[in-house]
Formats: C-alpha cells, sequence, structure tokens
C-alpha cells in the first residue's frame, strides 16, 4: 500500500466544507515550504483529492508568488491544474471565478510566463463599467450578478482580508516542524480529522 493509496482513502471521508478548508491551508503552508520535490508533489496530490472550497482557492492566489515557484515540477502543477479545472466546473459562481483565475496562473506558469495580475484586474474593472453603463445586463430578477468588480469600499475590505489571510498563512508556516517521516504524520493528522464525523459511516 503507497502513501498516496492511504491519503486518497482518507481525503474522501472529507465531506465538510469547514474541515476540508482546514486541511487544504495546512497543505497548501506545507507545499510552499516543502523542500524535497517528493514532498512537495505528494502534497499537491492530497489537495487535489479534498473537495474544492473559494476559501483555498483564493489562499493559494493570494500566495501566487510563493507557489509558483513550486509549478516548475509537473507532477506539482498537473495535480493543482486538476484541481482548479474542478473548481472552474462548479455551480457557485464565487467558486468558478476564482477557480478560473487560478487556471490562468497555471497556465502562465507552465508557459514559463509571470502572471499579469495588472491586466486581470483591469479586465475585472472593465466589466465592471460595462455593468455601470448597462445596469439590465448586470441584474437579474433585481440581483446583481455574482463575480463582478468591487465597490471601493468592498475592495478595502478585501485588502485587508487578504492582507490578514497572508499573516495567518505565514504562522502556519512558522508552526510546521520539520520532520524526516512527514508522510507518517500526514497520515495520522488526516485520519484522526475525520474520524468523529465519519466513524459510523464507514462501520456501515
Amino acid at each position: 500500500i503507497t502513501f498516496r493509496t492511504v491519503m486518497k482513502y482518507l481525503l474522501a471521508l472529507v465531506d465538510k466544507d469547514k474541515l476540508a478548508d482546514s486541511l487544504a491551508e495546512r497543505f497548501t503552508v506545507r507545499l510552499i515550504q516543502a523542500d524535497k520535490d517528493r514532498a512537495a508533489r505528494d502534497l499537491a496530490f492530497c489537495i487535489q483529492q479534498l473537495p474544492v472550497t473559494e476559501k483555498v482557492l483564493k489562499l493559494m492566489t493570494t500566495e501566487w508568488k510563493a507557489l509558483s515557484a513550486r509549478c516548475s515540477d509537473t507532477q506539482v502543477l498537473a495535480s493543482l491544474n486538476a484541481m482548479a479545472s474542478k473548481a472552474s466546473r462548479a455551480s457557485k459562481a464565487d467558486t468558478k471565478t476564482a477557480g478560473e483565475s487560478l487556471l490562468r496562473r497555471l497556465l502562465a506558469a507552465e508557459n514559463g510566463e509571470a502572471y499579469d495580475s495588472d491586466a486581470e484586474d483591469a479586465g475585472t474593472s472593465e466589466a465592471a463599467a460595462i455593468d455601470k453603463e448597462n445596469p439590465s445586463s448586470s441584474t437579474a430578477s433585481g440581483r446583481p450578478k455574482k463575480g463582478r468588480a468591487l465597490a471601493p469600499s468592498q475592495g478595502s475590505k478585501s485588502s485587508s482580508g487578504a492582507a490578514s489571510k497572508r499573516a495567518s498563512a505565514r504562522r502556519r508556516a512558522a508552526d510546521v516542524e520539520s520532520s524526516d517521516d512527514e508522510n507518517d504524520d500526514m497520515i495520522e493528522e488526516v485520519a484522526a480529522a475525520p474520524a468523529r464525523g465519519s466513524r459510523s459511516r464507514r462501520l456501515r
């Protein structure tokens, strides 16, 4: 039995967004901090197996500068591409938008190009301007479409939230202890996480 076989089985038991967020955030931080190619590939594989949530996609976007260094590895890139592709097909508009944004970053990394976030911001602003000129095109049943540019006050809140996420990610990274047997630690950690909520289901 391989490490990936065990992790695939354990991570399939994760069916709560809160738990998926927690594990994916830990794996993402460890992926950024990984000093061995094999560890990075295993961590990316684990992230791919988890349910995709908007929170994790935004974390990856926020930490893209550090994360992009790992995308030079084809296996890591393939795992993250599979995860982002799944997100881009999500029914929830915010998750779909975040998935598409991450896919564009991954494509740039695959082509060896620096991702131009300013161009994406300009495109978002242009879409917002079009909606402003044509209010009817951005509303349906009196509700604005999701995935558009934020108002100035919302933008400042988003910036503050992004800074908070970066600080939180750095704190988690500082807490990660190096270990020669990291894979075993990960198995124990994930095995313990869903045990409370899924024990009865596994017994069936």
